[in-house]
């Protein structure tokens, strides 16, 4: 898993930390089908313990947190908003991850975003993307 801080500062001079934690169904990168890799994910939910606990941390705080679930085009041809069923099995592949960031950004009043895509595809970029633009800008008005 990957999981990334950046410091960026707008167009107003502010730092605002965004934090993606990007999960993956596999190490891999090859097609899949119907199979994941349950040890890797599982895995992966020790980090999102350990990422949870310090998203708690004062010093630590992101302004924003997006789970980025990736690798879909390992399961499927067509992109998450196109495929109803793959998009199901991730989301149920990736709950307990989801609902762990999810409930502790609530509880920090933290903006939470999960979304399903592709790195290799772009498939959710652009919604990222847009969901940091419109959470760190609309903070400033």
């Amino acid at each position: 898993m990957l999981s990334q801080l950046t410091n960026k500062p707008l167009m107003f001079g502010n730092k605002k930390r965004v934090l993606v934690v990007v999960l993956s169904p596999t190490p891999a990168y090859k097609w899949m089908g119907d199979e994941s890799d349950e040890t890797f994910v599982s895995q992966q939910f020790g980090a999102v313990n350990i990422i949870s606990g310090l998203i708690k941390n004062k010093k630590f705080r992101p302004d924003l947190v997006i789970c980025f679930a990736s690798k879909f085009d390992l399961y499927s041809k067509e992109s998450p908003n196109q495929s109803d069923s793959n998009r199901e099995y991730y989301k149920k592949l990736f709950a307990n991850h989801r609902e762990k960031l999810q409930s502790v950004c609530l509880a920090s009043n933290i903006p939470f975003k999960f979304i399903i895509g592709s790195s290799t595809t772009g498939w959710g970029i652009r919604e990222a993307n847009s969901f940091i633009a419109n959470k760190l800008v609309s903070s400033h008005k």
